[in-house]
């Protein structure tokens, strides 16, 4: 049996990086995408430990630096991306020899705890990571057909009747939000932020991580930065991501109003928008977050359909008292992949 070693990745690795997860995904990421989303980010380069067998890359693991922030101040984290082992070399415990040294890495950096989002839980339970929720999704439907495709195709092992309850999903959603008015103004609006931090842990939405979230992504999409208005007033402000697949991501929303009246109009006056948009609008709610309660009915009166199920979210605090119920999440969190 081979021998697996285990080091930081360097420049010259890019290419096994790329093969690697090409081949095992199955798609085409590029080389300005990878150093876009690992080199590029205002918050820190991010790093990638990789395991080798025989000088062939069989496995790695990479972490995001990515700062949160709340009234009190800054902490660093690392986010957990790319976590891939090769097919044929599983079984062996490479996923555990990665994040030993993710582990000492992070630590040295000044990284306070590792977080991320997987479908694949049980080898991060394993080394200590908890699974405090699995995220929830909320649908608006413009077009129940082309909606209803893109749906089933997320999940290409889906049998007749899961495609049919999919198809039915997409028509009830359609039927639900089509008739719903808001005499709100919607206007486009610049990137940055420069709204006040909450209680909670937030990303820190500096103008420097905007930009390269939202203007400097390669990604395949458009991005619409939109206020809502009620007459004068500002009432909400947010990040969408629009796909050529014609999916539209609520990323990021602020409300500065408290009023669920007027929140839900703002969501109403959003989808008016969107319509000519894409198929669907999609959103990501996280139960931990102070606010979803609130958010979760204004979804719900503005015609969101709401699915409990989602990707979960592995969460580790190293040598912080930082807990997951301390952070506050939006699809912000995603690098919009």
């Amino acid at each position: 049996m081979s021998e697996i070693n285990y080091r930081l990745a360097t420049e010259e690795d890019i290419d096994s990086l790329l093969e690697i997860y090409n081949r095992l995904y199955q798609t085409n990421r590029s080389e300005d995408e990878f150093r876009w989303e690992f080199r590029d980010c205002p918050h820190g380069e991010g790093f990638h430990v990789i395991a080798e067998s025989n000088g062939k890359v069989v496995g790695m693991q990479a972490i995001i630096p990515l700062r949160f922030r709340n009234e009190k101040g800054e902490v660093l984290t690392g986010k957990s991306e790319d976590t891939l082992v090769d097919p044929s070399q599983r079984g062996k415990g490479i996923f555990e020899g990665m994040y030993q040294l993710v582990f000492s890495e992070c630590r040295m950096r000044g990284i306070q705890f590792i977080w991320g989002y997987t479908k694949a839980i049980k080898p991060f339970k394993r080394i200590g990571f908890s699974i405090p929720f699995h995220h929830g999704q909320s649908l608006a439907v413009f077009k129940p057909g082309r909606a209803a495709k893109y749906l089933s195709a997320l999940d290409t092992l889906a049998s007749t009747t899961k495609k049919l309850k999919v198809n039915a999903l997409a028509w009830a959603s359609f039927l639900k939000q089509r008739f719903k008015r808001s005499t709100f103004k919607v206007q486009e609006a610049l990137v940055t932020v420069n709204e006040p931090f909450s209680t909670a842990l937030e990303l820190d939405q500096d103008d420097a991580f905007m930009q390269w979230r939202f203007v400097h992504s390669p990604m395949d999409v458009k991005h619409k930065i939109i206020v809502v208005q009620n007459g004068d007033r500002r009432v909400a402000k947010f990040w969408c991501m629009i796909k050529s697949s014609g999916v539209i991501f609520i990323e990021h929303r602020v409300f500065f109003s408290s009023s669920e009246s007027e929140c839900t109009n703002t969501l109403i006056a959003l989808k008016s928008y969107l319509q000519a948009k894409g198929n669907l609008v999609r959103d990501w709610t996280f139960p931990l977050s102070p606010d979803n309660a609130f958010y979760l009915a204004v979804l719900k009166k503005a015609g969101f359909i709401h699915l409990t199920h989602g990707i979960s979210f592995v969460f580790h605090p190293l040598d912080s008292n930082i807990q997951a119920s301390d952070l506050k999440l939006t699809r912000l969190s995603t690098e919009g992949v």
